[in-house]
Parts: structure tokens; sequence; C-alpha cells
């Protein structure tokens, strides 16, 4: 039965909650609205039978919600609830048209009481309707029927007169409408006839039951009469009969034509080649046609009477058959074997089809049977290949996969397997595609209609390109599925993608190139063919145009006074595959043009082939002859300036140890002084003394500094390479600058990474890493931090110290690695330093075979890196000058 549905308008949450859940147990179909005009928008879209109404709501009042429910639905049933009840509401809310009225708080036995009996009478309500529509519609049905109806239909008393006839009948009598009733029936027809009817007529009245006779009209058409009774329902009197003439004139041409056809079809059941029979339900033999006697080799009469099982190989196939039959009506091409008279075994195909007699019931089954037997054995045979295919599918390095007609899944080999996962049975649009409907671009009914096909699709789930091959396949039942073998040509289309795009670039390359580029065969003896292609610039070199180039060799464009250096260039060329030679060429006007070539041998579509860049270097030819007589001045200038830089160097290592000399004695002294061995100081006399000992040790710094720099550029400083620990000189050069950076405050944070034994010099490289971590506290802001980083990359050593401070640019870059030069060379510069140590730096590791650079950006700070290799010879040697 249909639930009632139920409209709840409450303001009250949970009220509204509470009633809902109520009649939902109920069986209700419930909805609910907090607010009247949400109340009345629900009850527009859909029908509600019952709504509960809250009298007082906060946007409209619930009397406005009941007349407003009853307007959009007059046979709807309002419940008014409320907490504030007064006989005054109660009247105008049944004026509004609520059925009932009921007070807060709720009785619910009250309130599920009176939704019953209001949801009990508005299905009463709605069964009255539609029995009387039902009514109404019969009343329409019958007079229709009557109107429309082929046959005529009149209405006569017991003499015979008539009371309505319908319009069929006033057109077979030819008689108007209006003067039809109460003439007789002999009016119309002939006396016999009258007689008849009038007897027909008496018996309906006599008897009180429907009678039929059939009669023949004098043109020789059939009628059968139907006379029934028209009862007074109260009393069960006949008040009339009801007449249907019916005309059967073709009736009896198709029994005759029937007739005709059993005797055709008898005819072909005897002649036909396939066994029918007919069987009851009992499963014994009733008819056997010579058909029979061919394929089992039985006769009628040997067969007529007997129980079917007995042709079968399995006996309990009849009932399964018998079963089927019944139960779908008919089978159609079921399988099975029987055995003939000689014993043999057979396959058959049975179709069958239930017998049933006028009433509808079951008699028999009536059967055709088909020898297959050869077809069964090609079957096997064609099912054997099938399987020896799909062993070679699954072989195949491409995707295999089958359809039938309904986009079922066939058969799917490894491959796609693998891909896609296993989908045998489901449908393929769904399973490559992820589509509800066959793809706008589906092969399947071309293929159905014997075409194969040939075509790309692209994955976009899977992001692969696949060539289909798509071609029909016959089934063993006759059927054709679609055959597609997928291969994937991600790869290859990328290939030539890119090949398209190295073409391309090619072909800008080959036209845009400001030297001339010619490209000419080579015959099998090593003889240069013909030029195959050259750019633009080619042709405005010698004056050609590209015609005229293509029809010559390359020594036809080559200076006849250098054709020996020609064959030479060509010898070498063939033997080596590339080189780089100067040549001269001659234009098309006679002028000679020196060329550099840079030419490659090169196999193209298995035929030898040169592809040659050639330079016009007259220009450089010219600067050549300048460089050359410049150079001979420059040399004799050389020699004095070498002089020079030895003078310079010499000078600064003696002027380094003559001054270093007295430095000794004199911070002994100071020394002794400050231990307290001359006598005890006063507090300003100490600080003088510290302060005199500070620069003392600046200058000898400052000394020690200049003879390294005199040594480096005259190529004596004295390098030991030993193994040793690249990260214990790292830490032993922080422990030297650990006051510097106490007194900055600065925090030095360390990466260094686990480093096999290095070979360097240990004393020196401590030398550069003191130097850049002394550099970056110098450089930095009080408080902040310096990173040291130490790492292998490849065979090498990358040392790394990073500081947050004042930066450099890229013009003062330039100074860093040059004696004697500083960023701020200002008298009233803020940081102190000779300049010298990333000069000596540089040298040291340049020593190494190393590198040093530095990144950096104003404000931000700077990384300075230097790179040594892993291993070298352990020796001890002076390092020549590289900067």
């Amino acid at each position: 039965m249909e639930h009632t549905s139920i409209l709840i308008v409450e303001d009250g949450a949970e009220m509204r909650e509470a009633l809902s859940d109520i009649l939902s147990d109920e069986g209700y179909r419930v909805k609910t609205a907090g607010t009247g005009k949400k109340g009345l928008a629900l009850a527009k879209s859909e029908k509600f039978p019952i709504c509960l109404v809250d009298l007082r709501l906060q946007d409209i009042t619930g009397l406005e919600v009941v007349k407003g429910l009853k307007e959009i639905n007059a046979d709807t049933s309002p419940i008014i609830i409320t907490a504030f009840a007064s006989k005054e509401t109660a009247i105008e809310a049944l004026k509004a048209g609520a059925s009932c009225y009921i007070e807060k708080p709720l009785n619910m036995a009250e309130l599920l009481s009176t939704v019953k009996r209001t949801s009990d009478a508005y299905r009463l309500l709605e069964a009255k309707r539609k029995a009387e529509a039902a009514l109404r519609k019969n009343e329409e049905k019958y007079r229709s029927l009557v109107e429309s109806t082929e046959d005529s239909v009149y209405l006569v008393d017991q003499n015979c007169r008539y009371l309505f006839m319908n319009e069929k009948h006033l057109s077979r009598l030819d008689f108007p409408s209006d003067q039809y009733v109460g003439r007789p029936y002999r009016a119309f027809h002939s006396d016999d006839d009258a007689k008849r009817f009038a007897e027909k007529v008496k018996h309906v009245f006599d008897t009180g039951t429907s009678v039929q006779h059939e009669y023949e009209d004098s043109e020789g058409h059939y009628f059968i009469k139907t006379l029934s009774p028209v009862k007074n329902h109260e009393t069960g009197i006949v008040m009339a009969v009801t007449v249907l003439s019916k005309d059967i004139t073709g009736m009896k041409r198709t029994d005759k034509e029937l007739i005709e056809t059993r005797d055709y079809l008898n005819n072909i059941i005897e002649s036909s080649a396939d066994t029918i029979t007919v069987v009851d339900m009992k499963g014994t033999v009733l008819d056997w046609n010579k058909g029979g006697e061919g394929v089992m080799g039985y006769c009628a009469e040997e067969v007529i009477g007997t129980p079917n099982r007995i042709f079968f190989v399995d006996p309990t196939e009849a009932d399964r058959i018998m079963e089927q039959v019944q139960k779908k009506g008919v089978i159609k091409n079921y399988r099975t074997t029987v055995v003939r008279k000689d014993g043999k075994i057979i396959h058959v195909s049975l179709s069958a089809a239930l017998l049933k007699d006028k009433n509808g019931i079951p008699i028999g089954t009536v059967r055709v049977s088909r020898d297959v037997t050869l077809e069964v054995e090609l079957e096997k045979r064609v099912k054997e290949e099938r399987d020896n295919l799909n062993l070679i599918f699954e072989s195949m390095v491409d995707g295999v996969y089958a359809v039938f007609e309904d986009y079922r899944v066939e058969f799917m080999n490894k491959v796609l397997r693998d891909e896609f996962g296993d989908h045998v049975g489901d449908i393929c649009y769904e399973v490559f595609h992820g589509r509800t409907e066959p793809c706008p671009m589906c092969k399947l009914s071309e293929v159905l209609a014997g075409g194969t096909v040939r075509w790309e699709w692209h994955s976009r789930r899977l992001n692969r390109i696949y060539d289909l091959i798509e071609t029909p396949v016959r089934n063993i039942d006759g059927s054709i599925s679609k055959l597609t073998i997928f291969r994937d040509i991600t790869e290859q289309k990328r290939a030539v993608v890119t090949l398209r795009e190295s073409e391309e670039r090619y072909r800008i390359w080959f036209n845009s190139s400001y030297d001339a580029v010619f490209v000419h065969g080579v015959t099998s003896e090593g003889i240069p063919g013909k030029i195959i292609e050259v750019n633009d610039i080619a042709c405005q070199m010698l004056g050609y145009t590209r015609e005229e180039l293509l029809n010559k060799s390359h020594l036809d464009i080559t200076d006849p006074e250098r054709l020996d250096d020609a064959h030479a260039i060509r010898e070498k060329l063939l033997a080596e595959k590339h080189g780089l030679f100067e040549l001269v060429a001659l234009t098309k006007d006679g002028r000679k043009v020196p060329v550099e070539i840079n030419a490659h041998l090169f196999n193209f579509k298995g035929q030898q082939t040169v592809f040659s860049i050639a330079r016009d270097i007259t220009e450089r030819k010219r600067a050549e002859a300048k460089i050359q007589k410049l150079n001979l001045e420059l040399e004799s200038r050389v020699v004095d300036l070498e002089a020079v830089t030895r003078m310079k160097t010499e000078f600064l290592s003696i002027t380094s140890h003559e001054l270093r000399t007295p430095l000794t004695p004199m911070k002994a002294q100071l020394q002794m002084l400050e231990e307290g061995y001359k006598g005890g100081l006063t507090d300003k006399q100490r600080e003088s003394v510290e302060l005199i000992l500070r620069n003392l040790t600046r200058l000898d710094n400052l000394i020690k500094d200049i003879l390294d720099i005199s040594r480096i550029e005259m190529g004596r400083i004295k390098l030991r390479f030993q193994a040793m620990s690249i990260n214990d000189v790292v830490k032993e050069a922080m422990i030297m600058q650990e006051p510097f950076a106490k007194k900055k405050e600065i925090i030095i944070v360390t990466d260094l990474a686990e480093l096999p034994s290095v070979v360097g010099d240990s004393e020196r490289l401590r030398q550069v890493i003191g130097n850049l971590i002394n550099n970056a506290i110098k450089f930095s802001d009080n408080g902040s931090e310096v990173l040291i980083g130490c790492k292998r990359v490849g065979d090498k050593v990358l040392f790394s110290i990073t500081d947050y401070g004042v930066g450099i640019s890229e013009e003062d870059k330039e100074k860093l690695f040059k004696p004697f030069s500083q960023i701020d060379s200002s008298m009233g510069r803020k940081r102190g330093g000779s300049g010298l140590g990333l000069v000596i730096a540089k040298g040291i590791i340049q020593a190494h075979t190393g590198d040093i650079r530095v990144e950096s950006e104003p404000g931000k700070g700077s990384t300075f890196y230097f790179t040594i290799p892993l291993k070298q010879k352990i020796r001890e040697e002076e390092a020549p000058y590289i900067g």
C-alpha cells in the first residue's frame, strides 16, 4: 500500500523533529518546513494529503498557511496544532479549511489517531473518485465501443421492434436515424429471416440466456448474431434483447484459406528434410514426418506411441527439453545428441514450441530437429584454430582484444590485461574510455559491416598513443566480432615529433647560418660527387646561384693552385671522418677567398656524404698579419717588462726581510715588559704595551703576506703534499679564529661531510681557510652567523664559507684577487687589512691545481668557494705562479 505523505509546518526545531520521527516510524512519508512560506513552497512542488500546521509561526500565521494550502490543493486536510487554544481560534481555523484542531502539549495517541482517521478519510475520498472516474470511463468506453465497432448493434423489445441501433446498423439498413424507433424487424428483412429472428428473441425472453445463430443474406454475405438479455437489475426480468450482428463473410473466406494452407503446410512438413515431431505432455510421440525417417532411420509406424526418451544418448535430456519448453514457451537451436536406428550417435539442433488447445491449456510440443553433426565437427576444428590463435595473441607484444556486437569484451591478451586489467565480459567503452555510452569514433558498426579499419587513438587517461587495426572475425555461431590489435606508438610519435623539430631547427640553422654550408656526395671510390645542398651565404660568398652550385663539385670552386691541398684534405677526411682545414675558394668572377672548412664525413641513406661549413677568413688573415707584426714589436718590450717584474719581486723580498729583522727583538722586549720581567707596569703603561704589541703583530702579518706574495710570484713557495684530513684542517682554522668570532658574537655553523684523506699542504690550506673565515667574520654584523661547508663533488673537495654581511658588487669582485687591492681603499675605512689575503689564497689553491671563486650580492652577504683534487702525488716542490 502507498504510504500517505504528510507536511509538518512547525517553527520549533525539536517539536518538528519529534513529530517527523514519530510519523516516519508509523510508515508515513514526512517532509518538514520551519516557516509558513517554506511550507507553502513545498506544497506547490508536491501533493500532501495531510498537513500539520503550528498556529503561531514566525513569518505568517498558521491560518494563512491553511488558506494557502487549500488554495493549492482543495483536498488537503490541514490539522492545526497550537499551545494557545481558544474557541474563537478553533472556529477561525475550521472556517479557514482546517479539518481538525489539536492542542499542545500533544497527546501522541490522540495525534496518531487523528492522523490515521484523516488519512483513512482521504483514501476513501480518493477511492470514491477513482471509482466514479472508472465508471464514467467505462460508460464512455462502452458508448465509444458501440459506436466505433464495425459490427451492427441494436436493441429490440419482445415484439421485435427496434428500440436502439448504432450508426453501423443504420448505414446497413439505409434508414434515417430519427425514424427507426418502434419499427419492426420484419420491415427490413425477409419473412423467413424475420420468423427465425422472432423465435430467437422469444427464446431469450423465455430463458433469460443468450443465443447465437448464423444466416446468409440475399447478397451472399454471412452474419452471426448474438442475442443477449437486458435485465432489470432489481427484478431480474428480461426487459429487452441486445443484438450484436457480426459480418463473418471474411471469416468464412479465411476458414477456407486456412484449410487450403493447412493442406499446403502438411505437404511441406512431409517433404522437409528435418525431423518434425509432435510429442504430448507425457513425452509420447504423436506425429513423425518423412524427414524423421531420413535423419533417424525410423518410419512413423515405428515411433508413434513410443516415448521420445529412447532417442536421446542421455534419456534425461528429454525431460530437460520439456521443462524448458513449458517454462519459456519456445526454445531455439538447442544442441543435443541422439541415437539413430543403426546405433550411430549424431548431433542435432532442436527447436521446440508449446502446443495449446483453444482454452490455452498445453497439450504437447512440436519439435524440429536438424542433423548438425558435420557443423559440430567443423565448429570443433574452428575452436581449436581459435584457441591456437589466442595463444598467438597471448605471445604478441601488441595488445589484442575482441568485442561482440553488443560491445562486450570477448577476449584480451596479456599485454592489454597488464595495461587495463582483466575486463572480459565488461563493456569496451567503459573499460578503455571510462564512458557510459559508445564512443563517437567507435568503428564497431563499420567493422561489423565487413570493413577493416586502421586509425590512431590517443588515450588521455594513460597519455599514450596507439595504432589500431580493427577487422571483422566470424564466430562459430555465425555472428561477427571485432578484432582489434593495439600497438603502442607513443615513443614512435614522440620520436617523429622530435625528428620534425630537429629537422626544423636544422633547416632554420642551415638557412640562418652566418657561414657558408655545403653538402656533397662521395663516390664509392672516394671521388667527390656533386654538391647536394647549399645555403644562401654560400651563394653570396661565391657569387653563384643555388642552381649553378648544385651542378658543380667542390673541386670546381677551389683555387686551381691549391688542388693538391684539396686532394690531401680529401684523403685525410676519408681516413679520419672529420677535420678542420684551410683552403682557398674561387668565386664566379675569379676572386680568391681564403676559407676555414670544418668538414664531417657521414653515411646518409646508404651514401657517403660530406657536410662542411666554410668561413670566409679574409679579414682574419689580414688581422693575423698585423698581429704577427705587433708580436715582433712586443717581444722586445716583454723582455724589459720581465726584468722590471723580477726586480720588483726581489725588492719586496729583500725589503720584507729587512723590515722583519728588527721586529723580532722589539716584540721580545715588549713581551718581557708585559710579563713583568722589568718591573711592574701601571694600567696605562700596560695598555700602551698591549697597543704596541697588537700593531707589531699586524705589521708582522703584513710582512709575512708580502713575503708570501713575492715567493708566489717568483715561483719559490714550497708546498709539502701529504695525506691529511681536510675536516681537521677546517677545525684547526676555526679554533684560531674563535677569539675574533667571540669578540663580535658571531656564531659559526659547520656542515662537514665525511671525506676520505686528501693529498695537500695542510699548513697552507689552513692559512687559506683561516683567511676566508677571518674575512667572513670581519665583514659580518655583530651577532650574525657564518656557515662553513665541506663536501665531495666528483673527484674533488668543495669548501664553502658564507656570511650575511655587506656583500660585494659585481664591479668590486674584479678587485678581490689583485695584490694590495681593497674594496674600501679610503683612509677612513672601518675594516683593516693589506689586501693580500685573497691573492695569497688564490696562489695556494692554484698551486693545488684547484679553483677559487665568489658569489655575492650587495646587502645580502657573500659565499667564497674553493675546490682541490682528492688525489694528488705526495711530494715536496716549489709551486709555479699561475695567476
